[in-house]
């Protein structure tokens, strides 16, 4: 399904004028903030920004002697680009598990205004024509109540006036948590675990080129590289990614 770009504005508005009402503290030392701020000047500094990354895939780098990391040099992927503004360290670790395993969906808003206002210091930042969230199985999705990927979505598609589609890319098997799988188990755990809705297929991605994938965490890319593979099988030619932060 797809929202359509003037509900998504009219959200955005609506959200706004709450915003405008409603005077927002800190989630962190609950100082009230300006600005519809939901960190404080201060709190914000402990969020580690991804500076030195890989063009690439957005791995942190220790060094600035290349600019594309050893995997990328030496591997193939199906993906084209990664924009991750974050590393994945204790701020933002905090921010995306309390979203993702603590219900506090709200925090979604937070980190997808967190990313909007990074993305001006991405090179070569170019919009696609559609965003999807990354899929969660219906197993784990009804255990869960909510999919953290496609409330990222929902920001993003009402600040860049992006249509949002989340039934044409389909998780068609449960998997184990990547969480604590090294790189060879996570590419096992996730090998096949996607597909093409092929009934929205002919509605949503027909004579789409360029895609952008939604998702919190990237650690080894495995998830991501599987997702991009089925899209890219489907007639995608450019698959991006945003990944709020990067381990």
């Amino acid at each position: 399904m797809t929202f359509p770009v003037p509900l998504q504005q009219s959200l955005s508005k609506l959200s706004r004028v709450i915003d405008s009402l409603i005077p927002r503290h800190c989630l962190f030392c609950l100082e009230q903030t300006s600005g519809n701020n939901d960190l404080c000047p201060h709190c914000r500094t402990h969020i580690q920004h991804n500076k030195l990354a890989c063009q690439r895939c957005a791995l942190p780098l220790s060094t600035s002697d290349s600019s594309i990391c050893g995997n990328c040099l030496s591997h193939q992927y199906y993906y084209n680009q990664v924009y991750s503004p974050f590393i994945y360290t204790d701020a933002i670790r905090y921010l995306i598990r309390q979203l993702k395993y603590h219900n506090k969906i709200h925090y979604a808003q937070t980190l997808a205004r967190l990313f909007i206002q990074s993305s001006t210091q991405f090179q070569d930042f170019q919009l696609p024509e559609v965003l999807i969230p990354m899929p969660m199985h219906t197993q784990r999705l009804q255990q869960r109540g909510y999919n953290q990927a496609l409330e990222l979505a929902r920001f993003f598609a009402a600040h860049f006036q992006l249509q949002l589609d989340y039934k044409s890319l389909l998780r068609t098997r449960p998997t184990l948590l990547q969480a604590g799988l090294n790189a060879k188990e996570r590419q096992k755990n996730v090998k096949n675990a996607f597909n093409i809705n092929k009934h929205a297929h002919i509605s949503r991605l027909s004579g789409i080129q360029h895609i952008a994938l939604i998702d919190d965490v990237m650690t080894t890319g495995s998830t991501l590289n599987e997702a991009a593979k089925i899209l890219r099988q489907s007639g995608i030619k450019r698959v991006d990614a945003w990944i709020i932060a990067r381990a």
